[in-house]
């Protein structure tokens, strides 16, 4: 009966996870057909730039900071009576400064620190690989003792992100130097915000799968 009872309780968690995951899906996909509809109408207009995914205090920029402030949570819950709850506190609160980079656009400043080139038409970028270098470092060694499936996500969207919030940054912004805001522009600025946001969902999936089976532990404690 307990056993039934804890089963079903982890499968009730399962589908809230992937309720909330296709929600995300799904405001995502209606942004991106705003987005393209924008583009097509002409990018950067009165009437168009508020659906625009490249741009800053738009709809999709407050998605991108809401979704990592619930990674945050789910990161910070996961490592909750944990041996190793510092490294995921400070994978936590990554992600947390990252939240509130989406809407602050705190990274362009790091363009200011001395000694550390740019990259491409971004000047900021050189510091943030190395920022990134440094993360990987401290906690590679960590993240490779997880759980293949959690190591795995972890992993991929780390680099989905990073391929989205540099890779794709410098490529928009080297073309928009060299040709303007026209459509391709847009369209790289779209795949890097895509590339973020897919990231920040792929470990957040993982997060939630973890919580939802931690439930059957803590549901027999509370039965015991």
């Amino acid at each position: 009966m307990v056993l039934a009872d804890v089963a079903g309780v982890a499968t009730d968690l399962r589908l809230r996870s992937r309720r909330v995951l296709a929600a995300i899906v799904a405001i995502a996909l209606a942004l991106n057909v705003a987005n393209a509809l924008c583009i097509i109408a002409g990018a950067n207009t009165d009437r168009t730039r508020f659906w625009l995914l490249a741009l800053e205090r738009t709809p999709a920029t407050w998605l991108s900071a809401a979704v990592l402030a619930a990674t945050a949570a789910a990161a910070w819950a996961v490592g909750h009576g944990r041996r190793d709850a510092r490294t995921w506190n400070a994978v936590a609160g990554i992600l947390l400064v990252l939240s509130v980079d989406e809407v602050a656009t705190l990274h362009e400043r790091l363009a200011a620190i001395p000694g550390v080139p740019g990259v491409g038409s971004r000047g900021w970028a050189g510091a943030g690989l190395l920022l990134v270098a440094v993360v990987a470092v401290r906690l590679g060694r960590w993240a490779l003792d997880l759980d293949r499936r959690l190591r795995g996500a972890l992993i991929a969207g780390a680099a989905l992100f990073v391929a989205g919030a540099v890779g794709f940054e410098v490529l928009a912004g080297d073309h928009q130097s060299a040709h303007g805001s026209d459509t391709t522009y847009w369209t790289l600025s779209t795949v890097e915000e895509d590339l973020e946001l897919l990231g920040v969902v792929v470990v957040l999936g993982a997060l939630l799968d973890v919580l939802a089976q931690r439930g059957e532990p803590l549901r027999l404690a509370i039965d015991r």
